[in-house]
């Protein structure tokens, strides 16, 4: 490209920092076009390509968003499986707990695990339907499925056997089938004693034992002879075979239907078979998993103890699981540990490491040692988004699934504002605040004052029967809570005084209105509906039973809340409540009565809309813009039975409603039981659905074409134009409802999408993978994601990989690739960039920007680094400091040093050249003057070679009063990546001298052998500029000022400038300061921007040009911390690219008094104008702002660096445009902003 800046017809001749039309032309632009990086996720259902599966990525360790269900351990205990309810499986590195890969997620949720003996495959069960699905455990590819059977049932067993060439899986069918690893063949069926829920092979794989509802079959491997039947005292929790195989230990209780029973462990002899030895212990509670360790000597449960909330009929919740240990040889407890907040649903054991893994309904893994020490909780607990509020140029305003509310920003990525979260649920409570919640006297006699018991033995006792008083006891724990927390569906909005959360508990009619002001004060009220009218309808319709021997959690009746809504500015809301009549049987498993009652927000007011109740069950509920009308879909089960009730045999009903008049509008039957309803913006349709249905009517338009899974989440853009559908499908889809042309697909989260908000041409989702991402609706990929983690640590992250975001949501990053995992902390400084989250958020193409690509640098990573201090007194003027860089595999190229931020060493063997020019043959651009062609050539950038074993560098700086902090980064071989920035500091008590301030100036119109090359107003500019710091020395806010120097024309050669920056170099202090200002031509040639000297003779070379590598080498020996640099030349922008290597912008943290200013007079593809009003432009303007109080923005009579800047810039550009010229300057800011003079 040129900078060809002709003048035009009738216009004055303005004449650039470059003889004339056509003259140093020589910008070399190699425009590399990088990718987004990002890319589309592959389908949920469909296998991940290989290629796909081994592209590295910088990841967030997110861990499961459901339940865990199941755990397998590889035979080398490496790699720990992991599945949950929602069908995820992930697989970890054992040793280090860290995700290294997320398989394709299965139909609704995994059974069973297990690893093939040679650890590179794993298989996996379904609970949803019979499928079996195949995985490379080493990449997590999902490669193939298909189903156990054609009637749907559950598969919760799965072993591998016969050496790994069989396959067995087992389910409530009741049937064991074997399936051939090769090929995928079924081999054989056998029948089990009942329906299967455990599957367990002996250590030595000679026999298989399946168990479920009170029976247990086992078999003699190979041939599956039948050993014999047990009989079981209740329905089989888990099977643990021991270590040599000789007896069976079996583990009861139901955990989802019976109530509270007491439960045991029970051994069973394999020889002769069956004999039962004495129950190890019965147990209040349910026993959900059992593992033997490798030595035999040690037995380990799972157990899960009951509590009922009687009056909330809740199901029994997990109370503080346990994870019991009992010696096998001396038929004692041994110990007694808190497993997880909720129940423990899985349990596995490494018998190489004797480590013991468990999976809860906490949604977490955890490891420990056998032996009760080492309690880690594998991955980050991130916290998905319930809802998006509010979406504003500066702010993402969001509520979390745990009630909080939090600000985004949308220029910086950041999290600005965290509100507080709801109290957790009754079930999340360690029985150790059981005091708390239901008061001292209550527990104290309920339990008794007694501490418990050391004997381990004893304290299980002790536990257990406490565990069964508190359960037996007639007790409201709700009365003891502000707020249980289990709130079913949340509404929000956003109005002048914040952001309003309206929170629904499902367990009784209250509800919890939260506000979160601008300023991040939350308040909350606590509103209780009055539903005695709804009580009394339901006595007078139904007949009680009178049933004396009716169970205690069935007495009352209970109104629970369903669904809530608030209006678009937040001062109209709508519940909705379920009645349950337990003494009805029907009722009991079935409710068929609801109502709706609207709230005053203002008042918090609650009252009936129409007082009659409602049949069917209100499963979603809407609100128009204005809160004037109301929009319900209800459900009718007609099943009376438990077993009809599966079947599903519903009817579904909407319902638009006038809340004025609270009356029925229209009523009409709706096929698709859609739970996420929305009023369109023209106030003439609804969304239920993918239908869009009449208001005024209630007939339907016409169905959006799209999600296959269901709808999970809706928005309307606000003009109207655009429809966005989430999916449980993981994606979401975009209508443009001008056409109703198929969607837009977008695909990028790995879960059901929750949530969603246009901004313009922004989209901001949701989902159930914890992640909150930007969209641009003309593009496939995400730009950005935001997580937000239980802990109130996040952290931000573009596709390509980079980040931001404070250390502890950091922490939860890493690097992989296949199923290899790199350490992040090697990549830091590579991928943590701020800057660079800012400009992607801004709509900027990032490609140019981004750097080496993270395969790049997997192949070369940099070395790792460490500075440290050689030993001296506090008060020495000097101190030694030593960096050693070792090498890691990428060789060691670059080590950069920088003392309170400012660069004090960088190699400068690896400044870039310019060469010297040959002939013709040789050119590779061809730079035009009026009588001359000058040949240019770029040469290679010069480089010592990369060196790999470890790099030792001393150097000595110059200490400052205070604080003093060194800094250091080394780059790989090729300087294409950097290392993570190692630090020390020191304090010092040395007395500083009074700061200096030292000005240069260099202009240049006349070049020795380059007559029609010579510029008009370049000298001129520099005395201007001298005389201005004259004028003005005794106002300046940087020091003493020093007498000025000034090289022109003849001077300023290139010998001569180096030995005037010399001179300084060698008098400057850290506390001084310098000005440098340059005029004269600019060149820049392949990326590099290079300063013409008077030497120049019509051939650009390397002894007429000072690269910007070579100034930068000679001002980081200018000790002065505070430096401001003015380049008013053509091309002078591209200073910007060695600089911003250099002074990278994620070092300022650490910089003190350091500021180094570089303003550029144009863009390194622009030309700078030579002539205007007796000096260059850029120079007349910064004048002009040094001369009045133009630029002095704030108005305190003092001229700040950045408001110099920002008015040169402005005002150049706006007097360019006027000149029908393209001037923009380059501004360059790295550090503090300082003071420069203080104005009349």
């Amino acid at each position: 490209m040129e900078c060809d800046l002709t003048t035009r017809p009738n216009q004055p001749m303005h004449n650039l920092r470059m003889p004339a039309a056509r003259k140093f032309s020589a910008l070399l632009f190699a425009a590399v076009l990088l990718g987004s990086g990002g890319g589309v996720d592959a389908l949920a259902q469909a296998p991940v390509p290989p290629a796909a599966a081994n592209q590295p990525e910088v990841y967030v360790q997110l861990g499961h968003t459901s339940y865990v269900m199941a755990l397998a351990v590889s035979a080398d205990g490496k790699v720990l499986a992991s599945g949950d309810m929602a069908g995820h499986i992930k697989l970890w590195d054992s040793a280090t707990e860290r995700e290294f890969a997320t398989v394709p997620p299965l139909p609704l949720g995994i059974g069973a695990l297990a690893f093939h003996p040679d650890g590179k495959t794993l298989y996996a069960v379904s609970v949803s339907e019979p499928r079996v699905a195949v995985i490379d455990a080493t990449t997590g590819a999902l490669k193939r499925s298909w189903l156990a059977g054609s009637e749907k049932f559950d598969l919760r067993g799965v072993v591998v056997i016969d050496q790994g060439r069989t396959l067995v899986t087992a389910g409530i069918d009741g049937k064991l089938r074997g399936w051939s690893t090769d090929d995928d063949r079924l081999l054989f069926t056998h029948d089990a004693a009942g329906e299967v829920t455990s599957l367990v092979l002996s250590p030595r794989g000679d026999r298989l034992a399946a168990g479920g509802a009170k029976s247990i079959r086992v078999w003699r491997l190979p041939g599956f002879a039948v050993l014999g039947d047990i009989d079981a005292p209740d329905r089989i929790g888990a099977l643990a075979f021991s270590a040599g195989g000789e007896s069976l230990f079996a583990g009861f209780g139901s955990a989802f239907i019976d109530l509270v029973t007491e439960q045991s462990i029970r051994e069973y002899a394999m020889q002769p078979f069956g004999r039962e030895a004495p129950p190890i212990r019965d147990f209040f509670g349910v026993l959900t998993g059992l593992a033997v360790s490798a030595d035999g000597r040690e037995l380990y449960a799972s157990l899960n103890p009951k509590l009922i909330d009687f009056d909330n009929m809740r199901k029994p919740d997990a109370m503080n699981s346990r994870l019991l240990a009992f010696d096998l040889t001396q038929r004692r407890w041994l110990r007694s540990e808190t497993g997880h907040l909720q129940k423990i649903s899985a349990l596995a054991i490494d018998p190489l490491r004797q480590r013991l893994f468990t999976g809860s309904w906490d949604n977490t893994v955890r490891s420990r040692e056998a032996r009760g020490r080492g309690v880690k909780t594998f991955s980050g607990i991130g916290v998905s988004v319930a809802s998006l509020v509010d979406v504003s140029d500066a702010a993402v305003t969001a509520v979390d699934s745990l009630g909080r509310a939090m600000r985004w920003s949308r220029t910086s990525g950041e999290l600005d504002t965290l509100g507080a979260g709801v109290r957790p649920a009754i079930s999340e409570y360690l029985a150790g605040q059981f005091r708390q919640q239901i008061g001292g006297d209550s527990y104290d006699r309920l339990v008794g004052t007694a501490p418990l018991p050391r004997d381990p033995g004893q304290r299980i006792e002790v536990e257990s029967a406490r565990l069964a008083a508190l359960a037996s006891a007639p007790l409201d724990l709700r009365k003891h809570l502000e707020w249980g927390g289990t709130h079913q569906q949340l509404a929000t909005a956003k109005n002048a005084t914040g952001t309003l959360t309206l929170f629904g508990d499902k367990n009784e009619s209250r509800f919890v209105l939260r506000r979160f002001g601008d300023d991040g004060a939350t308040d909350e009220r606590v509103l209780k509906a009055d539903t005695s009218w709804l009580s009394s309808a339901l006595v007078a319709q139904l007949k009680p039973t009178g049933d004396a021997k009716a169970p205690l959690f069935i007495r009352t009746n209970a109104i629970i809340n369903r669904v809530v809504a608030l209006n678009a500015d937040g001062s109209r809301g709508l519940l909705a409540f379920d009645a349950y009549f337990p003494r009805d049987p029907d009722m009991l498993i079935n409710p068929k009565t609801s109502a709706l009652a609207k709230l005053d927000v203002a008042s918090g007011r609650i009252t009936p809309v129409n007082r009659t109740p409602i049949a069917g069950s209100i499963s979603a509920v809407a609100l128009s813009a204005d809160g004037r009308l109301a929009l319900t879909i209800s459900a009718f089960n007609h099943a009376k039975t438990p077993e009809e009730l599966l079947k599903n045999d519903k009817t579904y009903t909407m319902t638009l409603w006038d809340l004025d008049r609270d009356v029925t509008v229209w009523q009409t039957p709706v096929a698709y039981p859609s739970t996420h309803i929305a009023f369109a913006p023209d106030r003439q349709h609804v969304l239920v659905g993918p239908i869009l249905y009449r208001l005024d009517t209630g007939a339907g338009v016409r169905p959006f074409p799209g999600p296959t899974k269901g709808i999970s989440a809706v928005a309307f853009s606000p003009d109207g134009k655009s429809l966005a559908i989430g999916s449980f499908d993981h994606r979401i889809y975009l209508f443009d409802l001008a056409t109703y042309d198929a969607p837009r697909v977008l695909a990028g989260h790995t879960d059901t999408i929750t949530a969603l908000r246009f901004a313009g041409d922004t989209l901001l989702s949701a989902a159930d993978d914890k992640t909150l991402r930007h969209w641009k609706t003309g593009q496939a990929s995400w730009l950005a994601m935001h997580v937000l983690f239980a802990n109130a640590a996040w952290v931000t992250l573009l596709p390509e990989g980079y980040f931001t975001g404070p250390p502890e949501g950091i922490d939860q990053l890493g690097v992989r690739q296949g199923g290899r995992l790199f350490e992040l902390n090697q990549f830091y400084d590579v991928f943590y960039r701020p800057d660079l989250v800012r400009r992607a958020l801004a709509g900027e193409d990032i490609g140019p920007l981004s750097g080496e690509s993270l395969a790049g640098v997997l192949k070369s990573p940099p070395p790792s680094l460490a500075v440290s201090l050689l030993p001296a007194n506090a008060s020495a003027a000097r101190r030694e400091i030593e960096v050693v860089a070792h090498g890691v595999g990428g060789g060691i190229g670059d080590i950069r040093v920088f003392h309170n931020g400012k660069l004090v060493h960088a190699d400068a063997a690896r400044v870039g050249r310019i060469s010297a020019m040959a002939g013709l043959a040789a050119v590779s651009t061809e730079v035009v003057t009026r009588n001359l062609v000058a040949q240019v050539k770029s040469s290679p950038v010069a480089r010592s070679p990369a060196k790999a074993g470890p790099q030792r560098l001393k150097l000595s700086i110059t200490a400052v009063p205070g604080e003093n902090i060194v800094t250091a980064v080394a780059f790989n071989g090729d300087n294409s990546a950097r290392s993570r920035v190692s630090r020390a500091s020191f304090t010092s008590t040395v007395t500083a001298a009074p700061p200096r301030v030292f000005a240069l100036a260099i202009g240049i119109n006349q070049f020795r052998g380059a007559a029609d090359d010579n510029l008009v107003y370049a000298a001129v500019d520099a005395r201007d500029m001298s005389s201005w710091y004259s004028r003005v020395a005794a106002r300046l806010q940087l020091g003493q000022p020093q007498p000025p120097v000034m090289l022109l024309n003849r001077a300023a050669t290139k010998a001569g400038i180096a030995a005037a920056i010399a001179r300084i170099a060698r008098e400057a202090r850290p506390q001084d300061a310098l000005l440098l200002f340059v005029s004269t031509h600019g060149v820049f040639v392949d990326n590099t921007y290079a300063l013409v000297t008077h030497e120049y003779d019509g051939t650009l070379q390397n002894r007429n040009l000072i690269t910007t590598g070579e100034l930068l080498d000679q001002l980081k020996a200018v000790a002065a911390q505070r430096q401001l640099l003015v380049l008013d030349t053509c091309h002078s922008g591209g200073f910007d690219n060695n600089l911003a290597a250099l002074y990278d912008a994620r070092l300022s943290v650490w910089a003190r008094n350091m500021g180094i200013h570089v303003f550029a007079s144009a863009g390194a593809r622009q030309g700078a104008i030579d002539g205007y009003r007796g000096n260059g432009l850029f120079t007349h303007v910064l004048l002009r702002a040094l001369g009045s109080r133009e630029a002095d923005s704030n108005g305190d009579l003092t001229l700040w660096v950045s408001e110099l800047g920002a008015y040169g810039r402005e005002n150049t550009a706006k007097i360019a445009a006027s000149l029908n010229q393209n001037q923009v300057p380059t501004i360059m800011r790295f550090g503090n902003d300082f003071p420069l003079v203080r104005l009349n």
